[in-house]
């Protein structure tokens, strides 16, 4: 994985997703790509999902689409195998190898913030704007600009309103953000994982607790995750 500081000049694509419980505590996570890496990187998840697909005990389709909240507590049936999807125990090795995977891809940068609350739906908001207004002074920095994607079909109008605050000479995202469901995103399952991955390193719930260190361990490089 490659800091920011080192990339002069550079385009990144930042793919962003939020996690959290609605009550008390809201995440973002975020895979952030160097442009000049974007295709190696994406070979190197499109052979993982391939490798996944083609193991003869596990054959998870390549086009499953993997979200951590439902995938990791066993909900769905991701496996062509019914075997396989009655057990529960077979999600947190799957899981575990996709967070080495991110970690591993070449020319990206993964990382973590989140807020306590006792109002989610402003501080929801206002964790993406503390977090957008970091991201451009780290730019700004470094000399380089970026593209936010984000987890969504559009109807986000809080977040393009966050861009909108961003102006002058000194901006460094490009445009408002741009909206994609993560089923149509490898790397927006990525940043959702990694957000799912960093709220339960965060609020340590007893029944989650075998995933209290994955975000530590697994992502070992990673910005956060991060209190703003």
């Amino acid at each position: 994985m490659v800091e920011l500081a080192t990339a002069q000049g550079r385009l990144r694509i930042v793919y962003v997703d939020d996690s959290g419980n609605a009550r008390d505590t809201t995440a973002l996570g975020w895979v952030d790509v160097d442009v000049r890496s974007w295709n190696a990187a994406m070979e190197v998840w499109r052979r993982f999902r391939t490798e996944l697909y083609e193991d003869e005990k596990i054959r998870i389709p390549v086009d499953y689409e993997f979200h951590a909240v439902k995938f990791i507590p066993g909900r769905g049936n991701p496996s062509l195998l019914e075997s396989w999807n009655r057990q529960k125990r077979h999600r947190g090795p799957v899981a575990l190898r996709a967070l080495e995977v991110i970690a591993g891809m070449p020319g990206t940068r993964a990382g973590a913030v989140y807020r306590r609350t006792r109002d989610y739906a402003h501080d929801r908001v206002d964790l993406y704007r503390s977090w957008l207004h970091r991201l451009n002074d780290e730019l700004r920095a470094s000399g380089s600009h970026a593209v936010v994607i984000v987890d969504g079909d559009g109807t986000e109008h809080a977040f393009r309103r966050v861009h909108r605050e961003l102006a002058g000479g000194d901006r460094r995202i490009v445009e408002d953000a741009f909206f994609q469901p993560a089923g149509e995103s490898h790397f927006l399952q990525c940043a959702d994982l990694v957000a799912y991955t960093a709220f339960q390193s965060v609020v340590r719930l007893p029944g989650k607790q075998f995933m209290w260190g994955w975000f530590d361990s697994r992502l070992p490089l990673a910005q956060g995750p991060t209190a703003l």
